[in-house]
């Protein structure tokens, strides 16, 4: 009986190719797939050491179901952003609470009432958002033309992605959007409608500062947020 086959680096070659052919842009995540197509075929040669390479791997490929790689992938890329997106806030959060939370409150509120002395709460709330709104999107296209000349190039890493894009964190943009449709509603004077401004004001302030974290001060720490997220990422295999 013959001895089982190994892969060779031509083999190895092959599986990558493989996962890019079937639509897995990501280098670290055609890793995953290429070790689970590896031990899948290195367990037929146990049983067949005469299947060819290519066959063996048609086989194992059809483990996967219908849709081939495309719900693992989509299912790793949206975990691995939503762990970032959580990282985020609670990295933002620890600082909000640390112990200059009282400065940052008392600046909020100076800014709130020095703005808003003129009874224009709802006109400078709508405007904030829309602000938002706008540089939130400008943020994605900037980044966004950066990840498509790396995905061309077959090197784009969904962990480096997960860090230029800042994760999820364009989700707190979309919750944001309904904020101007809330203030419309407001009417201002009453005491509950003077809070409801103010609270908004404040969760805008969050999210402005969740976002800014998450592009901007989180990837300076870049060696220890890439640990955490291959770490976590590591997690995702099955086999």
């Amino acid at each position: 009986m013959k001895d089982n086959p190994k892969l060779k680096y031509s083999d190895l070659k092959r599986l990558y190719q493989f996962t890019r052919e079937h639509f897995v842009v990501y280098v670290d995540v055609q890793r995953i797939f290429v070790k689970e197509l590896a031990e899948g075929i290195k367990k037929q040669w146990e049983q067949n050491p005469d299947l060819k390479f290519e066959t063996a791997l048609e086989r194992q490929f059809k483990t996967y179901g219908i849709y081939g790689f495309s719900d693992r992938n989509d299912t790793i890329v949206q975990k691995l952003q939503n762990y970032y997106l959580k990282i985020s806030i609670k990295y933002s959060l620890e600082k909000l609470l640390s112990k200059n939370i009282l400065l940052n409150l008392i600046l909020a509120c100076l800014v709130y009432y020095m703005f808003f002395s003129l009874g224009w709460q709802a006109y400078y709330l709508l405007t904030f958002a829309i602000l938002f709104i706008v540089g939130a999107f400008i943020l994605q296209f900037r980044h966004q033309r950066k990840l498509n000349k790396s995905r061309k190039s077959h090197t784009a890493s969904l962990i480096n992605e997960t860090i230029k894009t800042g994760g999820n964190s364009g989700t707190i943009m979309l919750i944001f959007v309904q904020f101007p449709l809330q203030i419309s509603k407001a009417n201002t004077g009453a005491l509950f409608d003077e809070m409801f401004l103010v609270s908004m004001y404040l969760i805008m302030i969050l999210g402005v500062y969740i976002l800014y974290t998450s592009y901007y001060i989180i990837p300076e720490n870049n060696f220890k947020i890439k640990r955490l997220l291959h770490q976590k990422l590591q997690k995702y295999q099955t086999v």
